[in-house]
């Protein structure tokens, strides 16, 4: 894939009005929610939240379909394929839409052409972990320490160009830090290691982050977000550190709602609507998950939000020379 700077617009036929070749009022059948991950992700969980709310704002019921493979790649690419008719929605985390093109070889999809950005569902901070002996509590000892220590602390990730990879690579750049990745397949390997204290850091999301803190396994240093989360509302921020490398540094994962391109703007419009309706009633089982909702939400809103954050994930990956993977 060639990772140099292009222009991230999505086409105007996915975000102006675009008239219907359907006769038949929208919905007038089930509409199906692909979730291209297996239950258990943030998008499948938020979407089991909202499905009873949403089938009831729209008059139609929706459906979860779990099409898992390739970190999201698979399913988003059976979205991108299918007709525009407000039948078949994405509903995904940010990997496969702002940071997966990046990092995979031959994506059979471009974002910006072959997507619609409907509604941001809910976003949410990762928080820096280190073994229980490693002697840090604060970013600033964190830096000193690796600093101290050039090549030979190591971080986690839950594979190679996963989000919580892309965070330490941006903090490394950001603070010049010499370490080790050590990719894992998934979560649980990642976890288990820094719990045995064979890798020394490692971001999480901020539930399963919490728990590892209650246990003793794991000592939270700050989260990624620009606020802090309401997981852990007593721990920093990175940017709250007093570092200037660290000034502004915002980085998150995120839940949001998609169609095909050209997907007709009076069925985005009605989806973003039952969105934004249905979401207030929902948000302390978000915050049960570490997740926030999104303030400014319109569909413009958030395809603002999604070209700056994969931007965001473009230069990172660009200036760490992370290649793409198969």
């Amino acid at each position: 894939m060639n990772i140099g700077r292009r222009t991230f617009a999505f086409s105007a036929a996915s975000l102006l009005a675009f008239p219907a070749t359907a006769q038949e009022p929208w919905p007038a059948r089930p509409v199906t929610l692909v979730v291209p991950y297996p239950p258990g992700n943030a998008a499948d969980i938020s979407g089991r939240l909202l499905l009873e709310p949403l089938s009831t704002e729209i008059g139609q019921r929706l459906v979860i379909d779990n099409r898992a493979g390739a970190s999201g790649i698979m399913g988003s690419a059976a979205v991108a394929r299918s007709a525009p008719n407000g039948y078949t929605l994405l509903l995904t985390s940010n990997s496969p839409i702002a940071s997966g093109p990046w990092v995979t070889k031959n994506v059979p999809y471009v974002v910006e052409r072959d997507f619609t950005p409907i509604a941001g569902i809910a976003r949410g901070a990762l928080v820096l972990l280190a073994a229980s002996d490693v002697p840090v509590s604060t970013t600033g000892e964190f830096v000193a320490y690796v600093k101290a220590n050039p090549g030979k602390t190591s971080y986690g990730s839950f594979g190679q160009g996963n989000l919580n990879h892309l965070i330490m690579e941006m903090l490394r750049l950001r603070l010049g830090l010499d370490m080790v990745h050590v990719p894992y397949r998934g979560s649980g390997p990642a976890q288990l290691d820094l719990a045995a204290g064979r890798i020394q850091f490692l971001f999480d999301g901020a539930p399963g982050a919490l728990a590892r803190i209650k246990a003793g396994q794991a000592k939270g240093i700050a989260v990624s977000t620009l606020k802090r989360s309401p997981t852990l509302p007593d721990m920093p921020t990175l940017a709250e550190s007093g570092l200037p490398e660290l000034r502004g540094m915002d980085a998150g994962g995120w839940v949001g709602l998609f169609g095909p391109a050209q997907t007709p703007a009076p069925v985005v419009e009605r989806l973003n609507g039952a969105v934004r309706a249905v979401i207030p009633a929902a948000q302390a089982k978000l915050l049960e998950q570490g997740l926030e909702t999104f303030t400014d939400n319109s569909p413009a809103d958030f395809a603002a939000f999604v070209r700056a954050d994969s931007e965001k994930w473009r230069q990172v990956v660009l200036e760490a020379k992370i290649e793409p993977q198969d």
